[in-house]
C-alpha cells in the first residue's frame, strides 16, 4: 500500500508538477530601466496583455510591442528619456522660469520630440520677440544609460534693436505716411512678429487709397548699427503722435520703460553705438482709381462702392461687370426694379451712370408698405422665432413675392411650413453622480 502511495505521489508530480517548468516565460526587455515599478517580478503567463495595456498608457512609455520567441513571450518597451537636471546661463533679460514655461520643460518630465536644435530654435524665437535679434543660444542635451537627461543652456543676449522705422520697396508714397497707417513707433522695440502682420495693413491702406491692384509683401528685417545719436529710445514717436501732444505722455512712459528694462542697450543706441532695425515691404502699386456715382439719390457713394466689391476684385472687365450686377441687385432689393445702370472706365477713372427711376412699394396681409427686403426677411425670422417657442422647433419659412408692373407693387406673402411639433418626452440620466441625479428628478 505504501509502495502504490508513494506511484501515485510520483505519477501526479510527472502529469501536474512537469508541465509547470514547461511553461512560456514573459520577458520584459526595455530600452531604459523602467523607475520605480515591480513589473518584471509580477508579469506572468496571465496578465502580461494587461500589463502591456498598463504600459502604454504610461506618459513616459513612447512604445509597447509584445512577441512570441520559442514559446516564451518577450515584451519590447521603448521609453522616452526623462528630464533631470536644467541648467541656463547668460540670461539677463528673462527669468529662468519664464524660459522654461515657454520651452514647456520641468524637471522630471518625458522628453518627447525634443532636441537641442528644437530648444534653440525656440529660445530664438522667444527673445527675438523682446527685441534680441541676434541672440545666440548653444544647448546641449545629454541622456546617460539610465535614460535620464540632462539640459545645459548657454545664451547669449546681445543687445535690443530698436524700432527705426519701415522701408517700403517700390512705393511712390511718403514713408512717414506710411508709417502712420502701420502705426509704426520709431524708438519702440522690434518685435518682429508683431512688424509681419503689419503687412495687412499695409495691404488695407493701399486698398483704400485705390490702388486696388496693388500687392504687398514682407521681406524682413533690415539690422542696422546706429552711426548718430537716436534719441527716439528715450520717447518713442510717430507722425500721430507729433500732431497730438497729449500723446507725448505716454511716449515718455514707453522711453522710462527702454531705460529700465534694458539701459545698457537704450543708452548705446541714444549715443549712436546701439543697433536699430527697419521691417522692408515690398510694393507693387498698379494703377490708382478713382470712382464716380452720377445720379444716385438712395444710396451714397460710399455705400455703393462697398458693395461693387471693386476694392476686393480689382479692376477689369470681368469685375466691372461684376460691379454692375451686385449695385443692380442692391437697388432691386430696395423696390427699384426698373434701376438702369452702365458704366465706362477712362484710363484711371471709373464712372458709373444711375437712373433710380421709380421705387416700388409692396402690399403685405392687405397693408401697404415700402419694399425692402431687409425688413421682410427680419419679419420672416421673427414669425418663425415665434413658431418654434410653440414646439414647431423644424418650422421654415419663405418669402413669396409677386410682381405687379403696371400698379408699381409687390405682394409680398410669408409660406410656413411648421412640420410636428416636438415635446420634450423624458429626460433620463446614466451616470452615477448622486447630485447630478437629484437635479434631473427635480
Amino acid at each position: 500500500m505504501k509502495g502504490f502511495c508513494q506511484f501515485l505521489f510520483v505519477w501526479w508530480a510527472v502529469i501536474y508538477l512537469l508541465p509547470l517548468s514547461s511553461f512560456s516565460k514573459v520577458l520584459l526587455i526595455s530600452n531604459y530601466p523602467l523607475p520605480k515599478n515591480n513589473f518584471e517580478s509580477v508579469l506572468n503567463e496571465e496578465n502580461y496583455s494587461k500589463m502591456v495595456e498598463i504600459l502604454k498608457s504610461l506618459d513616459e512609455i513612447k512604445d509597447v510591442s509584445v512577441e512570441e520567441r520559442n514559446g516564451d513571450v518577450i515584451i519590447r518597451v521603448e521609453r522616452y528619456p526623462i528630464l533631470k537636471e536644467i541648467k541656463i546661463r547668460g540670461n539677463m533679460a528673462v527669468w529662468k522660469e519664464e524660459i522654461l514655461s515657454y520651452l514647456a520643460l520641468y524637471e522630471g518630465m518625458a522628453l518627447k520630440d525634443v532636441d537641442a536644435q528644437v530648444i534653440e530654435n525656440k529660445l530664438r524665437e522667444l527673445y527675438r520677440e523682446r527685441g534680441f535679434l541676434e541672440m545666440q543660444a548653444k544647448v546641449e542635451l545629454v541622456i546617460d544609460e539610465f535614460g535620464f537627461a540632462k539640459i545645459d543652456i548657454n545664451i547669449k543676449e546681445g543687445d535690443v534693436f530698436f524700432l527705426g522705422g519701415g522701408i517700403y520697396k517700390g512705393s511712390s508714397l511718403d514713408a512717414e505716411f506710411l508709417d502712420e497707417k502701420l502705426e509704426l513707433i520709431k524708438g519702440k522695440i522690434v518685435k518682429e512678429g508683431e512688424l509681419a502682420k503689419k503687412v495687412f495693413d499695409l495691404q488695407e491702406a493701399y486698398i483704400s487709397l485705390g490702388f486696388w491692384d496693388s500687392y504687398v509683401y514682407y521681406e524682413g528685417l533690415h539690422k542696422v548699427s546706429a552711426n548718430k545719436p537716436f534719441l527716439s529710445v528715450f520717447m518713442p514717436t510717430g507722425p500721430k503722435i507729433k500732431r497730438h501732444p497729449l500723446k507725448l505722455l505716454g511716449s515718455l512712459a514707453e522711453g522710462f520703460k527702454n531705460l529700465f528694462s534694458h539701459p545698457i542697450s537704450t543708452l548705446k543706441t541714444a549715443v549712436g553705438k546701439g543697433k536699430l532695425a527697419y521691417p522692408v515691404f515690398s510694393v507693387f502699386e498698379g494703377k490708382r482709381y478713382e470712382v464716380f456715382f452720377e445720379g444716385n439719390q438712395f444710396f451714397n457713394q460710399e455705400e455703393l462702392l462697398k458693395v461693387s466689391g471693386l476694392r476686393e476684385m480689382g479692376v477689369d472687365l470681368f469685375s466691372l461687370e461684376e460691379a454692375k450686377n451686385r449695385l443692380i441687385d442692391l437697388y432691386r432689393s430696395k423696390g427699384f426694379f426698373d434701376v438702369e445702370i452702365s458704366y465706362s472706365l477712362d484710363d484711371e477713372k471709373i464712372y458709373f451712370y444711375i437712373k433710380e427711376n421709380k421705387r416700388y412699394g409692396a402690399v403685405i396681409n392687405g397693408e401697404y408698405t415700402e419694399y425692402d427686403e431687409d425688413i421682410f426677411e427680419k419679419r420672416l425670422r421673427d414669425i418663425l422665432t415665434e413658431i418654434k417657442k410653440q414646439g414647431y422647433t423644424l418650422a421654415e419659412g419663405s418669402i413669396k413675392k409677386e410682381l405687379d408692373k403696371e400698379k408699381g407693387i409687390v405682394m409680398v406673402s410669408f409660406e410656413i411650413s411648421k412640420g410636428k411639433r416636438q415635446i420634450l418626452r423624458s429626460i433620463s440620466y446614466t451616470g452615477d453622480d448622486r447630485e447630478i441625479k437629484k437635479y434631473f428628478k427635480r
